[in-house]
């Protein structure tokens, strides 16, 4: 399957298959980190840093994204807190941090890191250009 047909599939899902991909997706993350001696708190700023990279991608951070954000992981985030939250993800220093520690995931993790990643981003129903070489750069 092409990435475009991939992400034409998660553009297309509802808000309720969103939500049990992503919580899927974020449990097997949790999973894995805390198999590897990681603590809750840390396990969770990951996530969170995974959202902030992806949504920061397109440099648009909308209402939809911190809606489903809040569903997949039951927090209660106000759209101007996702905005905080995931504002800066495009900062160079960030992309390369995140990447090398994305990269250091065996790659099953990396697969459950984009899909968490991916679904939330599809949350407007769109994925851009932007998202989508982020996508591929680090399933490459």
């Amino acid at each position: 399957m092409e990435f475009r047909e991939l992400y034409q599939q998660y553009v297309n899902q509802s808000h309720e298959q969103r939500v049990a991909v992503a919580q899927r997706a974020a449990a097997s993350v949790l999973s894995a980190l805390k198999e590897g001696g990681i603590d809750d708190d840390t396990t969770f700023n990951f996530l969170t840093n995974v959202i902030k990279l992806f949504v920061s991608a397109d440099r648009n951070c909308t209402e939809l994204e911190c809606k489903l954000f809040n569903d997949v992981l039951g927090t209660s985030l106000t759209y101007e807190q996702f905005y905080n939250l995931t504002n800066g993800g495009g900062d160079p220093s960030f992309i390369q941090a995140m990447d090398e520690l994305i990269d250091a995931l065996p790659d099953e993790v990396k697969v459950d890191v984009c899909t968490f990643g991916l679904t939330i981003i599809a949350a407007d129903d769109t994925i851009t250009g932007a998202e989508q070489a982020l996508f591929e750069k680090i399933l490459g």
